[in-house]
């Protein structure tokens, strides 16, 4: 009995790792890389972006450590708008909701939230976050927040 469980166990690992497999392999899926936008290279020289990530429109999302500002970009590489450095202390992630709120983890200042606009909506801080390195959201629109300091992600609603 232990033997025949084992085998359709293995029978059955296999068959995942099978699918899994081809559904990365199949390169016809995927769509040809194009660049989009361009940032002279003067502004290059002085920038350190940690983070990079898209809205719900396509803009393009970046975080630079160093200067403590959360910039959106168009397809051209023109600045939309910019949050910071005033109000970040230490930023360490940046993440997108559905209706292109900014919300940013700070190390030091929690969890700051930016309308499209750039305009301050909320603070999420608690005693048990400590300190936010990373951040996301859920298909409920709940924010996830990963405690470098206590080493655990926390749910916020």
């Amino acid at each position: 009995m232990r033997k025949l469980l084992l085998v359709a166990w293995y029978a059955l690992v296999a068959q995942v790792a099978l699918v899994s497999l081809a559904t990365v392999s199949a390169p016809a899926a995927l769509a040809p890389v194009t660049a989009t936008a361009t940032i002279n290279a003067i502004d290059t020289a002085k920038r350190k972006v940690t983070r990079m990530l898209l809205d719900g429109e396509g803009a393009i999302v970046t975080l630079d450590r160093d200067e403590r500002t959360v910039r959106v970009w168009d397809e051209t590489g023109r600045v939309l708008r910019s949050v910071g450095p005033t109000g970040f202390k230490r930023p360490a992630d940046v993440a997108v909701d559905a209706f292109r709120n900014l919300y940013v983890a700070d190390e030091e200042a929690g969890v700051l939230v930016f309308n499209p606009q750039g305009q301050p909506l909320a603070t999420i801080a608690s005693p048990e976050l400590r300190k936010p390195r990373a951040i996301t959201l859920d298909a409920t629109g709940a924010v996830l927040v990963y405690d470098d300091r206590a080493q655990r992600v926390l749910r916020y609603r």
